[in-house]
């Protein structure tokens, strides 16, 4: 494996930089299995790693920007990659990587980034949204044009279509399906006002006694009747996955 690492490391240096999805590419010379995942470093300085799965849905681009020069692991591969650069600066985000918002109450525009998801946003649907920077809050958008102005803020989980023109259904469903990492039941909780992102992994506990403190990922928003309320104490611990949470750091 030394011999992959190297050519792969060799690749990202031959290009120093700051790199957009649109022009940085990893290309297999042969067969991935499910398993494997690449780790790289995004313009923010942040430590990523995504599925291969991921990526090939993207057309084999790294669903982010990534800092040319630093080093990009690969794990469980069998095969050649090869790494490609084009000449977009992070600073310069490609058409297509921003979008505009609409508040549903507001109407206020706000350029967003939305180079972190993989779902596909329709002009005109009306979508729940999370952010990752608390610049712009978490709630209902109409989706409007590409962009290539700066954005103020990044979207974070994948947003919940609700579809066009509805901003009442998506404003109605103010609770939360979760599920529980350990067993996978599904609940309904009323999120209490705590921002939660989707698929998000968070320790949570409950003013409740119908539902015990745990693990869950959290899911869709619904109209439908809550189970049980979150505890908004402080007590809640986010974390990257299921498995992390269930067996976190000593």
């Amino acid at each position: 494996m030394g011999h992959l690492f190297d050519k792969v490391k060799l690749a990202i240096q031959a290009q120093k930089g700051r790199f957009c999805s649109r022009a940085t590419k990893i290309t297999p010379l042969g067969t991935l299995g499910l398993e494997e995942s690449i780790q790289y470093t995004d313009c923010d300085g942040t430590i990523r790693e995504t599925a291969y799965g991921d990526i090939t849905i993207t057309g084999g681009y790294i669903p982010d920007c990534v800092q040319g020069g630093s080093p990009i692991s690969v794990r469980n591969v069998q095969v050649k990659l090869f790494v490609q650069y084009g000449t977009t600066d992070c600073n310069t985000p490609p058409p297509g990587l921003n979008i505009i918002l609409l508040d549903c109450n507001k109407q206020t525009p706000y350029v967003v980034s939305r180079r972190s998801i993989s779902t596909t946003l329709t002009k005109g649907d009306i979508c729940y949204i999370t952010f990752k920077d608390n610049v712009v809050t978490n709630g209902c958008y109409e989706i409007g044009d590409d962009t290539a102005d700066a954005s103020v803020d990044t979207i974070e989980g994948e947003p919940q279509s609700f579809g066009p023109g509805k901003c009442l259904d998506c404003e109605q469903a103010i609770n939360l399906t979760i599920t529980d990492c350990d067993r996978g039941t599904t609940y309904i909780v009323n999120p209490n006002t705590i921002p939660l992102t989707k698929d998000g992994a968070y320790l949570l506990y409950f003013n409740d006694l119908q539902l015990p403190g745990g693990c869950y990922t959290i899911g869709n928003r619904t109209t439908s009747e809550f189970v049980a309320t979150i505890k908004n104490d402080g007590s809640i611990v986010p974390f990257n996955d299921c498995p992390s949470c269930l067996n976190p750091p000593a």
